[in-house]
């Protein structure tokens, strides 16, 4: 069987095999439309589904993926990316409480950025053109941590990129007023897979702290 098969089956299953419970919270999402409290900025690695981590349910969580959970910087109202067109959805239409930007250890896609940075190998393309937003993030892992183990590195490079889309969430308009109003808070957590930890970054100390 191939996996599109069995993804068609497990679809088929999902259908057929549910609950009466998870039917009935799906025909409520169906007539009632989604009303998601957080916005959650994720890695598009497969082995980090906010939703299974969180143990959230259908509704629950409005999802934003992308290579190394990075913000762009706000550049103005023509901003064409998908980033800024989600935040705006989610804060403006659907007034979510909190935005989480969750980054995780063995993160292919800041070792390619880190790499990137450490030899000088920028290559033309999507993925080196997107990694090069968190370049400072790698910049000052170099010029800081290079005694360190390269796992360490690779954790001390993903928590700065974090702490740098907790500041630029903050520049986007949208975004600021709710702040302002004190009806939408920003978080930055870093998922240790092997160790099944949490950090949360705390603005105040400037550094991730274990929240498990």
């Amino acid at each position: 069987m191939s996996h599109i098969d069995e993804l068609r089956a497990g679809f088929l299953k999902f259908r057929d095999v549910s609950d009466p419970q998870e039917r009935e919270t799906f025909k409520e999402l169906v007539d009632q439309g989604q009303k998601p409290r957080t916005l959650f900025v994720a890695c598009c690695d497969s082995r980090v589904d906010p939703a299974l981590i969180t143990r959230s349910q259908p509704g629950e969580l409005f999802v934003v993926r992308n290579i190394a959970n990075l913000v762009p910087a706000y550049d103005g109202s023509e901003q064409l990316d998908e980033m800024a067109a989600a935040l705006e959805f989610s804060v403006e239409h659907l007034d979510v409480e909190n935005i989480v930007v969750m980054g995780h250890s063995r993160c292919a896609g800041v070792k390619a950025l880190l790499t990137a940075v450490k030899n000088d190998t920028w290559s033309e393309g999507p993925l080196h053109n997107w990694l090069r937003i968190a370049e400072t993030a790698a910049k000052d892992t170099v010029a800081q941590d290079s005694h360190l183990p390269e796992a360490e590195q690779l954790k001390a490079c993903g928590k700065r990129a974090l702490a740098l889309s907790m500041q630029r969430l903050a520049s986007y308009p949208s975004v600021q007023s709710k702040l302002k109003a004190q009806s939408l808070a920003l978080h930055a957590w870093f998922f240790s897979m092997g160790r099944m930890q949490l950090e949360a970054y705390d603005p105040w100390s400037k550094a991730f702290q274990d929240i498990t």
